[in-house]
Parts: C-alpha cells; sequence; structure tokens
C-alpha cells in the first residue's frame, strides 16, 4: 500500500492493468513446477503485491467517472461483484486439490489468469485509460 500510493498517480491505469494482468501467471509458474511451502509463500507474497495499486488504479477511475449521487451505487455493485465469487473460491480450491492435485489446480487458475490477459488487450479501451491528472479527458 506504501508504494500505491506512489505508483498510481504515475501509471497509466491501462498500462497498470495490463502490466499486472501479464504478471499474475508468470509469477505463478513456478508452482507448477515446485509446490514446496517456500514457494508457495514466495509466490503468494509476489501475487499479493501489486493488489492495493490495482484496486487503487481501478477503483480510483471508476470513483473519479462517477457521479457523486451515484457512487453508493458503485460501490454496492462492485462489492458484491468483487465478493460473490470470493464465497466459493476455498470450496473450488479444495475440490481442485483432491481431485486433479496441485499442479493441475494451479494450471487451470494460471489458463484463467490468462483469459483475463486476452481479454485486457482485446479491449482497447481499457488500455487506453490514462494516469490519474488525465482522467477528466476521458469519455465514457
Amino acid at each position: 500500500a506504501l508504494l500505491a500510493t506512489r505508483i498510481v498517480n504515475r501509471l497509466a491505469v491501462g498500462t497498470g492493468v495490463l502490466v499486472i494482468s501479464i504478471l499474475e501467471p508468470l509469477v505463478l509458474a513456478p508452482l507448477l513446477f515446485n509446490h514446496s511451502y517456500p514457494t508457495i509463500i514466495l509466490c503468494m507474497l509476489l501475487l499479493g503485491l501489486p493488489v492495493a495499486t490495482v484496486n487503487s488504479l481501478l477503483s480510483g477511475f471508476s470513483f473519479a467517472k462517477t457521479p457523486s449521487d451515484m457512487q453508493g451505487r458503485l460501490l454496492s455493485m462492485s462489492s458484491t461483484v468483487s465478493s460473490t465469487p470470493m464465497a466459493f473460491c476455498s470450496a473450488i480450491a479444495g475440490t481442485l486439490l483432491d481431485t486433479v492435485g496441485f499442479a493441475p489446480a494451479i494450471a487451470l487458475f494460471i489458463a484463467i489468469l490468462a483469459v483475463n490477459i486476452v481479454i485486457v488487450l482485446a479491449m482497447p479501451s481499457i488500455r487506453a485509460i490514462p494516469r490519474a491528472d488525465r482522467w477528466d479527458e476521458v469519455d465514457l
């Protein structure tokens, strides 16, 4: 979070989303070959580091472009959309680990993250979101 405040004002939202989308599966790739606890801890630590930055970039842009009288609705909607899948993550992960094993479960997760890269690459409107000082120039 300490780094996020410095990065957010200098980094274009679209660039940040693309870079982090590409880095996430790369950070998890070592788990395909080694599932020792030190490797898992290191990969999870590296995976979690950019979370505050991504949240700041995306939330900052969303709330900056949302009229004041609609921000409560935006918060409700974004909280519901982001937290509902989390209710099932443990069950899905546990089931996958039990049925297919660690490496295939990680491979599936990496594949899902790769789909995110395709989505970001396929949507120039996401990649074009500028730095915070230029958000007023963006038409939605």
